[in-house]
């Protein structure tokens, strides 16, 4: 499963073909992970999230640590 993590990224690679996606629109936001996160886990033929965006890694520590825990406990 693809979970678009934010919209945020500091940069624009060249390469990046994610680069006129409608991130408002669809973006996971912490406000919305917690169905996104049940959604995943009532789908057990998912065996892997990949996290996307902008660039997942441009979240708060926090944020993405409660992300993190909250995939961690998925079966």
């Amino acid at each position: 499963a693809l979970l678009i993590a934010t919209g945020s990224c500091a940069i624009h690679c060249r390469y990046c073909f994610r680069r006129h996606f409608p991130y408002a629109e669809q973006t996971a936001a912490s406000a919305r992970w917690g169905a996104a996160i049940e959604q995943l886990r009532g789908d057990t033929s998912i065996s892997e999230v990949i996290l996307s965006g902008g660039d997942p890694l441009s979240l708060s520590t926090p944020k993405l640590a409660e992300l993190g825990e909250a995939l961690a406990g998925l079966p």
